[in-house]
């Protein structure tokens, strides 16, 4: 932030500068501080998709297998005895 005399010092700048170069000025007129970006609604965008993909994984992750693991799980049946 300027202070009081800073911002008097600033403003008499730039009536001198409107009075000798009024062209000079104008193409100065509109800039100012840079308009300000909205990153709060971006990264809370970011942070819940990627807290829910985390979720998904920690909930699926651990129960997806693959054909040869369901295979070598599966257990044949017993063979049956015979009875006389």
């Amino acid at each position: 932030m300027l202070s009081e005399s800073e911002r008097e010092t600033l403003h008499e700048i730039q009536r001198k500068l409107s009075g000798d170069d009024p062209d000079f000025a104008r193409y100065f007129h509109g800039v100012g501080p840079p308009a300000p970006v909205v990153h709060r609604q971006s990264a809370r965008a970011s942070f819940v998709v990627v807290t829910e993909m985390v979720i998904a994984l920690a909930v699926v992750g651990p129960n997806i297998l693959t054909d040869t693991q369901i295979s070598a799980l599966t257990v044949p049946p017993a063979p049956r005895r015979r009875t006389k």
